[in-house]
């Protein structure tokens, strides 16, 4: 995935709770911090108010895969 900071970002991602139910989310940012980069996903319908992070990984290719943040 190729992106520009600052660029209007119109993707979506699948994300799955706890309870195994999956949720389209909007990617509204996604930034660096201390040499990583994260994600900042907003729900396509529904709580416009509610944000989640997860941190990025990429496969080696443009692939990102998104993980949750465990740690503080």
């Amino acid at each position: 995935m190729e992106y520009d900071y600052g660029e209007d970002l119109d993707l979506t991602v699948t994300i799955e709770d706890e309870d195994g139910t999956e949720m389209d989310c909007d990617v509204i940012l996604i930034f660096e911090l201390e040499d990583q980069e994260y994600v900042a996903l907003t729900p396509s319908s529904g709580e416009p108010d509610e944000i989640y992070l997860f941190r990025c990984n990429y496969d080696g290719g443009d692939t990102m895969e998104i993980e949750s943040i465990e740690d503080e």
